[in-house]
């Protein structure tokens, strides 16, 4: 009879986790559909205003046409050597690149979800050496021009100032020869002396300033020899990715500051640049999701200990022990809210957490006599 008891209380408690598995599969559900709403907002954002950006610094770029032959078929299907003119590029990245702004953060709002976005204030200083363009049979070169990627060009705040030599040059849509990597714009720069073979003297120091709006994330390539690169901003909660995380980043109260230098030896992007598709994301700053979520902890720890405590003032049949079971599950609830928050201690406050928690199981049952309780149980 006893051995049926202990079967049927084991019964209902598997019982119990089963039934108490179906809310936690309905809070899993509304969980990721809380998640896909909230990238529906985030590309509502980007389609209205800008998406993720990407910013290629300036490279020279100077366009060639040549002749060269190749074996095509005839119309009877006998193959033929020809003629066909073919257009190409030569590309120079800095000597050095010093790249510096600000981030200033804002927040879009889409029903009940809230978007962060910026607006990158820059200023790029990109230094040149002089370059040999070769002559090549049948190769006539063109007239050079300054390639910029920048990967969704409706962030750009009115137009950007640039200067090279100190000469004010204009600035055209279209990247260019960069055109299969990124969108972005380009300026001419002075016709060459001679179309065979030379060198490029001038046009050797560019300076630049630019507002560019995105949402959510920035990536900066660095195809300089050597690259230096600041940047700061009032938000709190920076997340940096790519392939190089900053030297020394002071992130506080008050925003954070990031730093980076970088030397072609150790990024490669020149290669890739040069290659089929640059991969060159090299700083990511994500914004991530900390708005109203203190409040939203708050309401819900609130909710859930003013249940438990009118419930346990019946079957208690008293208001002080179910006072003192409140003021023990709020502090566990305090406790939880700072595993929550916390971002380098959180391993180390769970495993404190847990090994209070035991503690104190085996302090309440210390004196538990767990034989005389087996033998009640058979």
């Amino acid at each position: 009879m006893k051995s049926l008891k202990l079967l049927l209380r084991f019964a209902t408690i598997g019982g119990l986790i089963l039934l108490l598995l179906i809310p936690l599969l309905l809070i899993r559900g509304a969980v990721q559909d809380r998640a896909r709403y909230c990238d529906e907002a985030v590309e509502r954002v980007a389609q209205s205003k800008a998406g993720e950006q990407q910013f290629i610094a300036p490279v020279r770029v100077l366009p060639y046409t040549e002749e060269v032959q190749v074996t095509e078929p005839d119309e009877q299907g006998n193959q033929r050597k020809v003629w066909r003119k073919r257009e190409g590029t030569l590309l120079q990245t800095p000597r050095r690149l010093t790249l510096s702004g600000e981030m200033v953060p804002s927040v879009r709002e889409v029903g009940l979800y809230r978007v962060q976005v910026y607006s990158w204030q820059a200023t790029l200083h990109a230094e040149y050496d002089p370059f040999d363009y070769a002559a090549a049979p049948s190769r006539g070169y063109g007239q050079p021009y300054l390639a910029i990627g920048i990967s969704d060009v409706r962030g750009l705040v009115g137009t950007p100032r640039l200067q090279v030599d100190g000469r004010t040059l204009a600035l055209e849509s279209g990247a260019g020869a960069l055109a299969d990597r990124s969108a972005g714009i380009h300026a001419q720069l002075g016709p060459l002396a001679d179309q065979i073979a030379g060198r490029l003297q001038d046009d050797n120091v560019v300076d630049m300033q630019l507002v560019l709006d995105g949402t959510r994330r920035l990536a900066i390539a660095p195809i300089a020899d050597n690259n230096d690169i600041a940047l700061r901003s009032a938000w709190q909660h920076p997340s940096f990715g790519g392939r190089f995380l900053p030297n020394a980043p002071s992130i506080g109260p008050k925003g954070f500051d990031a730093s980076w230098s970088l030397s072609s030896l150790a990024t490669g992007a020149q290669t890739q640049l040069q290659s089929s598709h640059a991969a060159l994301a090299m700083l990511q700053v994500r914004r991530s999701e900390h708005i109203a979520f203190w409040q939203a902890y708050l309401v819900s720890a609130a909710a859930c200990i003013g249940l438990r405590f009118f419930y346990l003032s019946g079957v208690l049949r008293s208001w002080v022990r179910a006072a003192g079971f409140s003021v023990m599950l709020t502090a566990l609830y305090a406790v939880l809210y700072s595993l929550l928050i916390s971002e380098d201690n959180a391993l180390l406050m769970g495993a404190l957490l847990l090994l209070g928690i035991l503690a104190s199981i085996m302090w309440v049952t210390r004196k538990l006599d767990w034989d005389g309780l087996g033998n009640s149980l058979r």
